[in-house]
């Protein structure tokens, strides 16, 4: 594991390209979209490659490609895997607190994530900390990235992260937040 500050392009970018730590801690690109793209989770129920039958119950399903896989290994995404609705997950203090619709936009430190329809009372109390410029406004999140069985594939966590801003929309479900953290680590 190895500390990472950034203070450029997307996290969108890091989280959809591999990422391989080299020996003199340089990170080194293998593939990925261009820096402007950010990453999201189409609506609830769509995409999950295989949601008709209630989700993925058989231990056999076919790939885009027409390819069987049987057994997902512990090494994450595999190639054909389908991604889920809520492919992202915030954690604060170890704790899952709440589905992400996006995350976009790693500059300055910063990033911004667009909350679901449900709301978690943990996030709303630490947004509330942060307004109000209280002490444990200063949280070790995590942004989880998962695959279509809610397994972890990659784990960004923020240190000493806070909330900056709040933008709210209408209609609800799609409220983002501006975070800014002091240290990337990258799992």
């Amino acid at each position: 594991m190895r500390v990472h500050k950034f203070t450029f392009a997307a996290l969108a970018v890091a989280m959809s390209l591999a990422l391989t730590a080299c020996d003199d801690g340089d990170v080194k690109e293998k593939a990925g979209p261009s820096p402007a793209s950010s990453v999201s989770a189409p609506a609830h129920g769509a995409g999950s490659g295989g949601s008709e039958q209630g989700g993925a119950k058989n231990s056999a399903e076919r790939s885009p490609g027409g390819q069987s896989t049987t057994a997902k290994s512990a090494e994450g995404l595999q190639p054909g895997d389908a991604l889920a609705a809520h492919n992202f997950r915030l954690r604060m203090d170890g704790v899952p607190v709440e589905y992400l619709q996006e995350v976009s936009g790693l500059e300055d430190q910063k990033l911004t994530l667009v909350r679901g329809v449900t709301h978690s009372p943990e996030v709303d109390r630490w947004i509330d900390d942060a307004i109000a410029g209280r002490e444990g406004r200063l949280k070790d999140v995590a942004v989880e990235m998962l695959d279509y069985q809610d397994n972890t594939v990659k784990q960004y966590q923020l240190r000493g992260a806070f909330v900056e801003r709040v933008t709210y929309s209408d209609p609800p479900g799609q409220d983002s937040l501006t975070v800014r953290f002091f240290a990337l680590v990258i799992q």
